[in-house]
């Protein structure tokens, strides 16, 4: 065997050696696509976010290409009540100025202005005079707002289209003279804020009694037996007690002699302190029930 006594040949002939023994291939190239094992992966698209980088590699001069691509994700932030803290409101403004929202309204966080109010309660903003606080006067137009036309308060004690306002102890009622058919009667009562009075005990019946004694006349009552004959109930579809029937003599009998349709109706006999039924196309005076006002 021959012996290397020197280092640097041995050193020379190890590096001979390994230069002609290995040859660097290169690293393998990457697939630009998924690979064929995986089948959960489908074709991949760049999105315009995407950075795409390309690099060659390889022993024999051959270019081999690897892609890599980075994601950018956009992140929107959404503004709500929650994060601001701003609850948009409905205001309404206040064209006549009289302190009371009408129709026109925007929605924002605070008022608008001064002449902006959470309420829209005018139902005539074009005029001051009409509003929720006005008193009503007789002039067959709604001045308070309140759905009723020249409903007088019950302790007023005026006339106004015929109809004087007497207050009772739960209610207000109108008494009528114009003479109407019992559901012309009826629609005058409901502007009146009210109905054709029902009459649930006899303390009721006797108030009125005492009340219209001395105007004669007959009046229509919110009775009557259209429905069904012979059963009886008031507007308010609550069934007459007949502990508080004041039947005249006979009645009712569904008969009316001066009139050939049925006798479907109820009026009130203030002399005689009875009803009796009779046509409810007669032409009678009436009375109004409604809430009680002041």
């Amino acid at each position: 065997m021959l012996g290397l006594r020197s280092p640097s040949v041995a050193l020379a002939l190890l590096g001979a050696c390994l230069g002609a023994c290995f040859t660097d291939s290169g690293a393998p190239a990457l697939p630009t696509g998924p690979s064929d094992a995986d089948a959960s992966m489908g074709p991949t698209t760049a999105d315009p976010g995407s950075s795409t980088g390309t690099s060659t590699t390889g022993s024999t001069g051959e270019a081999t290409t690897t892609t890599s691509t980075t994601t950018t994700t956009t992140t929107t932030t959404a503004t709500s009540a929650t994060s601001t803290g701003c609850v948009p409101l409905e205001w309404f403004f206040d064209i006549d100025k009289d302190g009371y929202g009408g129709q026109m309204s925007t929605e924002k966080c605070e008022a608008p202005g001064p002449d902006y109010y959470l309420d829209s309660r005018d139902c005539d903003d074009a005029n001051p005079k009409i509003n929720p606080d006005a008193i009503e006067v007789c002039d067959s137009v709604d001045n308070d707002c309140d759905g009723g036309i020249d409903e007088y308060p019950a302790n007023a004690m005026q006339a106004c289209d015929g109809c004087t306002a007497v207050p009772g102890l739960n209610s207000s009622y109108y008494l009528c003279i114009p003479e109407r058919t019992w559901d012309e009667a009826r629609t005058k009562c409901k502007t009146l804020l009210g109905d054709l009075i029902s009459i649930n005990d006899a303390d009721e019946n006797s108030f009125m009694v005492m009340t219209i004694k001395d105007m004669g006349l007959r009046w229509w009552i919110g009775l009557s037996d259209s429905a069904s004959e012979n059963q009886f109930v008031w507007v308010d579809n609550s069934p007459l007690d007949p502990e508080v029937a004041h039947w005249s003599l006979d009645e009712p009998d569904n008969v009316d002699n001066n009139n050939a349709s049925p006798a479907n109706c109820v009026t009130l006999h203030p002399l005689l302190n009875t009803w009796r039924d009779q046509s409810c196309m007669n032409a009678e005076s009436f009375i109004c029930e409604a809430p009680l006002s002041f």
